[in-house]
């Protein structure tokens, strides 16, 4: 059996204190290693990238909880999770800032992809100008499937796109837990506002009278 060495920093951030092996050759080839410990360094890895190589601006300033900086106090963390087959996620619960056990849940990939985050600003308007077809068209990604609608007029673009990503985010509410489905109806507010100032503006179009 593989003996347990002294350990360095891993990236220079956290500190591996597991009193087991995390990490050994398998004999089928490559290694075998402990689930909590490979998302606790992928974790790592990213904050470290960005901060030395700055490679991605998703991950600028981005922090650890110093509690989480030992492997065994994440890992403790983490058994107490429901993560099979999910990922970690920093943005939901607290301002994508943050690794810590208040800002942080598992979610399943396809949430998770949901909520996508680009440049520090979640991604609410996918609505963009048809060059070639002189049209403005609606894409939105639901289930792995991608739709895409043209529109004459911009606004009616933005009110299709609200309505079905409003429809796909509740789709997971009945999977997830109160405290997941609070921040998800957060996180839908914007489109919500959007599509209720859009269904009155129609509204008072239809209702007032055409003059000449």
């Amino acid at each position: 059996m593989q003996k347990l060495k002294k350990r360095n920093k891993i990236y220079g951030l956290g500190v591996n204190d597991a009193d087991y092996i995390v990490k050994s050759k398998s004999i089928l080839g490559g290694y075998d290693v402990c689930p909590y410990y490979r998302v606790w360094e992928n974790m790592m890895a990213r904050v470290h990238k960005a901060s030395k190589h700055g490679y991605s601006s998703k991950y600028d300033e981005v922090e650890i909880d110093e509690e989480w900086l030992s492997f065994m106090n994440f890992r403790q963390w983490m058994k107490s999770q429901n993560w099979e087959n999910k990922q970690l996620d920093k943005d939901l619960m607290g301002n994508g800032k943050l690794y810590s056990a208040k800002s942080c849940v598992f979610l399943s990939p396809e949430l998770n992809k949901a909520l996508v985050v680009r440049n520090g600003y979640k991604q609410t308007m996918g609505v963009s100008w048809d060059t070639e077809r002189g049209r403005w068209m609606m894409a939105i990604s639901r289930h792995g499937k991608k739709l895409n609608k043209r529109f004459d007029d911009k606004s009616e673009a933005m009110f299709e796109y609200c309505k079905l990503r409003i429809r796909y985010i509740m789709s997971f509410m009945h999977s997830s837990t109160p405290e997941i489905n609070s921040k998800l109806l957060d996180y839908i507010r914007p489109l919500k506002n959007y599509e209720w100032t859009y269904r009155q503006m129609l509204k008072i179009h239809r209702e007032t009278p055409n003059e000449g």
